[in-house]
């Protein structure tokens, strides 16, 4: 066993050796396909925890930070030209997304501490992130993506939303 008991940001475990074995594949959505999309979701999962922190929105996040990502991935993944760029950076974002929406979920909902399966959170960081999790602010902010989303699935199966009944202002 090692010496380090602590757990951190995951990478991943399968060695790969040689300038093959890091090249993805993609389909025609430009997704991850073959024999390394799974190490790729570890290691973007892991570049992206060590990265930006959790308590961080998306809309908040420097263009270049994803800039920079993306040409990371390209040479570390011998990703030969820019055509699945938006679709990976939009990805990224999605598992950030989904990452604070666990830890929400799992966390700050049930009071439970996060650090024992997380180590690598910032502690200073959490009491900030529950507290912003908890508010009104954030119900209003969640429930109005719904409501929005809601709007458009109603759209396209031709149904009007309800804004949609509001008299025009003249």
């Amino acid at each position: 066993m090692s010496k380090n008991t602590k757990r951190r940001v995951a990478k991943t475990s399968k060695k790969l050796d040689g300038d093959d074995d890091l090249k993805l594949e993609f389909d025609e959505n430009y997704l991850t396909s073959g024999a390394n999309a799974s190490p790729f979701a570890t290691w973007l999962g892991g570049e992206l925890r060590s990265r930006i922190s959790f308590n961080i929105e998306n809309k908040d996040v420097r263009k270049e930070v994803w800039e920079k990502l993306w040409l990371e991935m390209k040479a570390h993944w011998k990703i030969e030209n820019d055509k699945p760029k938006k679709i990976m950076i939009r990805r990224a974002k999605k598992n950030c997304t989904n990452f604070r929406s666990f830890l929400t979920r799992n966390f700050v909902y049930t009071g439970l501490d996060p650090f024992t399966k997380f180590p690598f959170l910032d502690k200073s960081k959490w009491q900030g992130f529950k507290e912003y999790r908890l508010s009104e602010e954030f119900k209003i902010w969640y429930k109005s993506g719904f409501v929005k989303l809601k709007e458009i699935d109603d759209t396209i199966m031709g149904v009007m939303p309800p804004s949609a009944n509001k008299p025009a202002l003249n």
